[in-house]
């Protein structure tokens, strides 16, 4: 994701507060943030959010996957 320059520790802020989010890398106002969720619904919601934020320029989705955990048990 992107962050305007001047708000980046803001953002980073904001970010940290969401619950199962992690800031895995920042390059300048570059942001590489791992959302890790329940199911596809909080996902959604949860990224939504993030894009949502005061400062944030532009937000992908780069990778996304899910487990049926009780599949894996």
């Amino acid at each position: 994701m992107q962050a305007d320059p001047p708000r980046l520790e803001s953002v980073k802020q904001n970010i940290e507060q969401q619950i199962g989010a992690e800031i895995a890398e920042v390059v300048e106002n570059f942001l590489v943030v791992v959302l890790e969720t329940d199911d596809d619904r909080q996902m959604k919601e949860r990224f939504d959010a993030i894009v949502n934020l005061p400062g944030v320029i532009s937000a992908n989705l780069a990778y996304y996957n899910t487990e049926d955990l009780a599949k894996n048990s």
